[in-house]
């Protein structure tokens, strides 16, 4: 029947109503796209119109909503960030972090505001969500936490774990509460706590003071899981136990993984494989979603079935 699909030998009947992916069109638009906040923006003859709970809040040429509630919008080369229904920057270019901080810039200036002060100006400036700044002046970078200068370098850069590396001469440091933890052409820390080193293109994945993986590629994910990769095959460690490998793997924050072998990725939960395509991915809540010949299949509660926007339900 017209109003009937068939997947995986289970029925499901036809039911309108539209998915809100990251982006779709819409007839008599050149483009739509929402933002995870709930905003959305819809452009038509080049101008951008940015809207919040069913109302227009700004339009121009371009326009930009922030996780923090922030928006911008442009005119004529001249952008406007606006806070709470109040223009609080404008410039050649402004900029809202996720922590409240935001920046402007003018003339090749940026200044970082925190609070409604300036509290660093240069030729870059960025904030991080722990409350660390960093400002960079004639190459040189500056990294700030409460106040007081903790690194300068060629490089700086704070992580969320409130980990701090910074780059000289091309060999880079981490610190940890104020000791050097690891160095080398390239260092990173996780938020799970991990850390990683690399000399000479070799990855060193350390936890609690011990290296656990070694390989081309070694990675952390929130969950604890971690992976390595040697000679392009990857491996999948949970609870010291490689769950997958294959050409790619992947975990996710609740608990499903992932696999690729052959361009065919497969999708696992609890054990057992519950989808597999050509892309597979797990949302946090609990849904999923396979694509197949262009085709995108999300799936909720082994009830609810969407295929390209339309919704299907489970025939009884």
């Amino acid at each position: 029947m017209e109003n009937e699909i068939i997947i995986n030998n289970k029925t499901y009947i036809k039911e309108e109503i539209k998915v809100k992916d990251k982006q779709w069109y819409i007839n008599n638009t050149d483009f739509v796209y929402t933002y995870d906040n709930g905003d959305y923006k819809w452009e038509k003859g080049r101008v951008q119109h940015l809207m919040r709970a069913g109302k227009e809040i700004a339009s121009g040429y371009r326009v930009h909503s922030y996780n923090n509630g922030d928006y911008e919008w442009n005119k004529d080369g001249i952008y406007h960030l606006i806070r709470n229904g109040k223009e609080i920057a404008t410039g050649d270019f402004v900029d809202s972090f996720d922590n409240g901080d935001y920046k402007w810039e003018k003339d090749g200036i940026y200044h970082l505001m925190r609070d409604g002060k300036e509290i660093a100006t240069g030729d870059s400036v960025y904030s991080f969500d722990n409350g660390d700044y960093k400002w960079e002046k004639d190459g040189v970078q500056h990294l700030i936490r409460n106040g007081k200068e903790i690194a300068i370098g060629d490089f700086v850069y704070s992580f969320d774990n409130g980990d701090y590396k910074w780059e000289k001469g091309r060999v880079q440091h981490l610190m940890r509460d104020g000791k050097e933890i690891a160095s080398g052409d390239s260092v990173h820390s996780f938020d799970y706590g991990d850390y990683e080193w690399e000399k000479d293109d070799i990855y060193h994945l350390m936890r609690n003071g011990k290296e656990i993986a070694t390989g081309d590629f070694v990675y952390t994910f929130d969950n604890g899981d971690y992976k390595w990769n040697k000679d392009d095959i990857e491996h999948l460690i949970r609870d010291e136990k490689e769950i997958a490998s294959g050409d790619s793997v992947h975990s996710y924050d609740n608990g499903d993984y992932k696999w690729d072998k052959d361009d065919i990725e497969h999708l696992m939960r609890n054990g057992k494989e519950i989808a597999s395509g050509d892309s597979v991915y797990s949302y946090d809540n609990g849904d999923y979603k396979w694509r197949k010949d262009g085709i995108d299949h999300l799936m909720r509660n082994k009830k609810e079935l969407y295929v390209n926007g339309i919704k299907y339900l489970l025939k009884k």
